[in-house]
């Protein structure tokens, strides 16, 4: 009962965090210091809520503590975690240790964690077909007097090939691209933004300007419009007797050498956890499966790595799962990425009444409302016309069962 209850307030951290509060008056001030707040987190008897600053550089832990305010800090780049955890801190939850070796042992203790805030800064797809818009967003930026926030994309030369202050881009050709963006009230910086000059002139912000810049984030265009090595029709993932069934359907490949399913906690870093070999080159529709016998405690998340032969990859959707171990009830989500409608899947009737409350990045709610007209296959359509495009989290409530999922609006 205790572990369920602290699954549950462990995906409301999710929801809330993290509040940064930067100064208004200039972004330059972020670098003095940094205060950061979580709520929903477990707080009952041996447990300890704190916060973490790490160096983003070397991952090496900087400071640890149960404030939140981190002072006195020179201008690098930092990455900040809400931790969570009962009786005895972790021994690799130290100063001077790596947050990859907390991450790597979190399975042994009573641990869970939320965060970066600097890894949810910018938001873009990671796979992209050509001709499609792409739009990002960010948050915690100065907007105050002459500051501005430009959205700049650069090429693998190092060369900014557009930049705007919408963050909507259109018409980039097929290839790989860095995105950043920049803040800054300094007039000759925004010029030279501008020119399209070299990112080299603007990173690290040059001497006597005031600017903060946050990225890259990484992406790709690709040409979708048949040259891609297989044709995926369909990817999906069922939860039975506590193993996800995982299966996917392809019309054609065409030098494809392995699939990989790849599995995450909070769809952002994932692990492989099965490897499946491919048909080379074929016409043929052809059919495969595997299963994960070792699902997260509540969500897991999955997707589909293809790799040709020459060592290129592609990427499915991600799919979602939520086991809850102390429920009979099973709850997924599909499609995702949605448009306009969000369907929701049961494993059984309930008798109990459904609701839902979606959240944005921030933690504000957006919508919320009461889950009635379940059709004969145990799925809900929620229409999702009210949301503009972006990252949400959904939370589904049935008694004292609560189950959470991470969705794109596309």
């Amino acid at each position: 009962m205790k572990f369920r209850s602290h699954i549950i307030k462990r995906s409301l951290i999710t929801a809330l965090l993290i509040n940064i509060l930067i100064p208004i008056y200039s972004q330059c001030d972020f670098y003095g210091s940094i205060s950061v707040s979580a709520s929903g987190f477990e707080n009952g008897a041996g447990y300890t809520q704190e916060y973490v600053l790490v160096n983003d550089n070397s991952d090496i832990i900087l400071a640890i503590n149960s404030t939140g305010t981190f002072s006195s800090l020179t201008n690098i780049n930092y990455r900040v975690y809400a931790v969570n955890y009962k009786n005895s801190r972790p021994t690799e939850l130290a100063v001077s240790n790596t947050w990859a070796s907390v991450v790597a042992n979190a399975s042994s203790y009573c641990f869970d964690y939320i965060g970066p805030y600097s890894g949810s800064a910018v938001t873009v797809c990671d796979q992209i077909c050509f001709g499609t818009d792409i739009s990002v967003s960010t948050s915690g930026h100065t907007t105050g007097g002459s500051f501005e926030q430009k959205y700049v994309v650069v090429n693998p030369a190092g060369n900014i090939v557009v930049t705007n202050t919408s963050g909507t881009f259109s018409g980039l050709t097929v290839g790989d691209y860095n995105l950043y963006a920049v803040n800054t009230d300094d007039a000759a910086l925004k010029t030279e933004i501008n020119n399209l000059g070299a990112w080299s002139d603007v990173v690290g912000c040059p001497s006597g300007t005031c600017c903060n810049i946050i990225g890259p984030k990484s992406f790709n265009i690709y040409d979708c419009s048949g040259s891609l090595p297989i044709s995926l029709i369909e990817f999906n993932c069922k939860l039975k007797s506590n193993i996800v069934e995982l299966k996917w359907i392809t019309t054609n490949e065409k030098n494809n050498n392995l699939f990989t399913i790849e599995r995450s906690k909070d769809g952002i870093d994932f692990i492989s956890i099965n490897y499946t070999k491919g048909a080379g080159t074929s016409n043929s529709i052809i059919e495969y499966s595997e299963v994960d016998e070792n699902p997260y405690s509540g969500i897991s998340y999955y997707r589909l790595k293809q790799t040709d032969f020459d060592g290129n990859s592609t990427y499915s959707k991600i799919e979602t799962i939520n086991r809850n171990e102390n429920s009979n009830i099973q709850i997924n989500i599909f499609p995702n990425p949605a448009n306009d409608i969000l369907n929701i899947s049961y494993s059984q009737k309930n008798a109990q009444p459904f609701s839902y409350v979606i959240s944005d990045l921030s933690g504000r709610k957006v919508i919320n409302g009461n889950i009635n007209n379940i059709d004969e296959k145990y799925i809900y359509k929620l229409n999702l016309d009210e949301l503009t495009r972006g990252y949400y989290l959904i939370q589904i409530l049935s008694g004292s069962n609560s189950f959470y999922f991470n969705f794109i609006k596309e």
